[in-house]
């Protein structure tokens, strides 16, 4: 019996999107997914993305018998990193790609950033409405 990936896709990009990457590990692995995550209005979408890492989780444990490897791309391998400090013993293992998990004195500053709500005013939205 083939290990199981559960893949976990990166922010605007639906896991379909992947299928020629899940098709060069299919021989080895079987690969599921959640097609859309942040679509389903019982996990909405806010900050940190708790309800997300819910979304993944409860598909987790309706899915699945054994322990699986959580592979993400970005915002996904974030929300399997959560996942898996939740849930360690539902996770074989954990592969983040290009996620975003900061660190350190970078994280400290980001954390203030987003207290005095700075992260509005600099985001790139905000430079596009500034331009008109």
């Amino acid at each position: 019996m083939k290990n199981i990936i559960h893949f976990s896709h990166a922010n605007g990009f639906p896991a379909s999107t992947y299928r020629t990457f899940f098709a060069e590990l299919s021989d080895d692995y079987d690969m599921r997914f959640i097609e859309r995550i942040g679509h389903d209005a019982r996990y909405p979408v806010t900050r940190d993305w708790p309800h997300l890492v819910d979304e993944l989780l409860d598909d987790i444990g309706r899915a699945y018998e054994n322990p699986v490897w959580l592979v993400g791309h970005s915002l996904g391998g974030y929300l399997s990193l959560m996942a898996a400090l939740r849930k360690p013993q539902w996770v074989r293992g954990v592969v983040m790609l290009d996620s975003p998990v900061i660190a350190g004195w970078r994280s400290k500053m980001l954390a203030r950033v987003a207290v005095d709500a700075l992260d509005e005013r600099l985001s790139p939205a905000a430079a596009r409405r500034a331009r008109g």
